[in-house]
């Protein structure tokens, strides 16, 4: 899912209600919502990204994992950042469905985001 807003939108609310919506329509297993952003996803040292996402990951299992601000993940101004590595982590961990994960962020930035 991705939720597109400018801030003060509810982004976050929407957010937190659709994990409770979930939860009561049976697709979650929990109604919690792990919320993070780009620095709770990235290691402080070259190989910690993936062991720090796949931490996100496991503690977000059965509910939902809201990722915000999400386009700070790959910037247009750094290729070699490591927000691609969290990235790519988090499609991987998309393949199980489990956490159900939202991306949200401001519409023209988000909108490059998935454009690549």
């Amino acid at each position: 899912m991705a939720f597109l807003g400018n801030p003060g939108t509810g982004k976050t609310t929407v957010a937190r209600l659709m994990a409770e919506i979930l939860h009561l329509l049976g697709l979650t297993k929990s109604a919690k919502l792990t919320e993070c952003q780009k620095a709770d996803l990235i290691g402080q040292y070259i190989g910690q990204t993936e062991t720090v996402t796949k931490a996100v990951i496991e503690k977000s299992k059965r509910g939902v994992l809201f990722v915000d601000e999400a386009y700070r993940l790959t910037p247009a101004d750094s290729p070699k950042d490591f927000g691609r590595q969290a990235l790519d982590e988090l499609m991987r961990g998309m393949d199980s469905h489990d956490p159900v994960m939202i991306f949200a962020g401001y519409k023209e930035e988000m909108t490059r985001f998935f454009s690549e």
